[in-house]
């Protein structure tokens, strides 16, 4: 009977890490096609990243089925078989959902199967980690097994410590920051001022996602997510600092809040860099990180980086070329640098709307001096 039980539980631990990879060599080798057309295109390595939460469960799942053999302690078998269950039924809840996609797309009462599958899928998994890593958290303690269980611990907190980092938990409070009366936002510590279009006011007065000017809001918009955001914000923070961004506004939500990709997103920062540094930063990392995010060759060459005088600006250009398997297009990024008093004024404009870009720059208003105690954080 014993030796039953213990096939059983290895059967399902080659069923939990048999359905990561699957799904994740799926999605690879078909891209969006699996799930709808809009989604990323096939051979992304991105795919891939599918298998580390399937080692890492069936890592949990190996340590409490073979406790007794390495750690000479056996845990509760009801409570083994639990976790083991619920791994597995998160990611067969999974691949149910991308198999059954196309047959319950239809209304009616079929409408709820999907989220009642939804539902299931996601309580288990996170039902499971936690019964699982509480399990083999005991067994360490039980055993005495300290190295082990402080590795265990460590690993454990790795999966937290990244959704933190991607959250702006650990982003440092530089004292930049804006307000806004009405259309005018006002950059802090500069002292400089622009005005907004009247669409991205009426935007934010019926969705309130677009306005993001204190440290906190600024800590959501670090990253992008989803279509041309995403790479949008990998290139921009690999060319300047995101601690001396002071405000990013734009036509609608930025990431998934957004709702299309013909917006135009801006951000303004307040920089010690000099206008030097700046643009190296933009014909190096910044144009590096664009090569990479390049999905697809459209035009040669596929990442353009230019660099000119405007006017009172110094003005400088990434372009590359992006293709989401249906559509594509060709992202553009501008930089416009000013020096204010003892900072470098920067506007990064994300997108190719230009009446309102102009609008911005037409608008902006530098004082005769600025405030160089507004630095320190505590001075707001």
């Amino acid at each position: 009977m014993e030796n039953a039980r213990s096939v059983s539980k290895n059967w399902l631990l080659g069923l939990t890490v048999g359905g990561y990879a699957t799904v994740s060599i799926a999605l690879y080798c078909f891209g969006g096609a699996l799930v709808s057309s809009g989604q990323f295109p096939s051979g992304k390595a991105q795919a891939l990243l599918f298998l580390i939460p399937g080692l890492f469960v069936g890592l949990l799942d190996f340590v409490q089925i073979h406790s007794g053999d390495y750690f000479k302690y056996k845990p509760r078998e009801r409570i083994t078989w639990f976790a083991l269950w619920l791994n597995a039924t998160a990611i067969i809840g999974f691949c149910a959902l991308f198999t059954l996609k196309g047959v319950l797309d239809g209304g009616g009462f079929y409408s709820f199967v999907p989220l009642i599958l939804g539902i299931l899928t996601a309580s288990s998994f996170l039902l499971g980690i936690v019964v699982s890593v509480s399990n083999v958290l005991w067994i360490l303690i039980a055993a005495k097994a300290r190295i082990a269980l402080v590795i265990t611990v460590v690993v454990c907190l790795l999966p937290i410590l990244w959704p933190a980092y991607r959250a702006g938990l650990f982003t440092r409070d530089a004292g930049r920051y804006a307000t806004r009366q009405n259309r005018t936002i006002y950059l802090h510590p500069s002292g400089v001022s622009f005005q907004i279009p009247q669409d991205w006011l009426d935007w934010n007065a019926e969705f309130y996602n677009n306005l993001h000017l204190t440290h906190r809001e600024l800590e959501g918009v670090r990253f992008g997510a989803g279509e041309w955001d995403s790479e949008y914000g990998e290139v921009v923070n690999s060319a300047l600092p995101f601690e001396h961004c002071a405000a990013h506004v734009g036509g609608e939500g930025w990431g998934r809040e957004g709702v299309s990709f013909g917006d135009l997103q801006l951000r303004t920062y307040v920089t010690d860099l000099s206008s030097a540094e700046i643009l190296k930063r933009i014909s190096g990392p910044a144009s590096a990180t664009a090569k990479r995010v390049s999905s697809q060759i459209v035009h040669d060459p596929v990442v353009r980086v230019s660099s000119g005088q405007e006017g009172q600006w110094q003005r400088a250009i990434i372009q590359y070329d992006l293709f989401y398997g249906d559509y594509g297009g060709r992202a553009n990024i501008e930089f416009y640098l000013k020096p204010v008093g003892q900072y470098q004024l920067v506007l990064v404009f994300m997108g190719n709307v230009e009446k309102e870009k102009r609008q911005v720059l037409d608008s902006l208003t530098v004082p005769n001096s600025t405030k160089a105690n507004e630095l320190k954080p505590n001075s707001r």
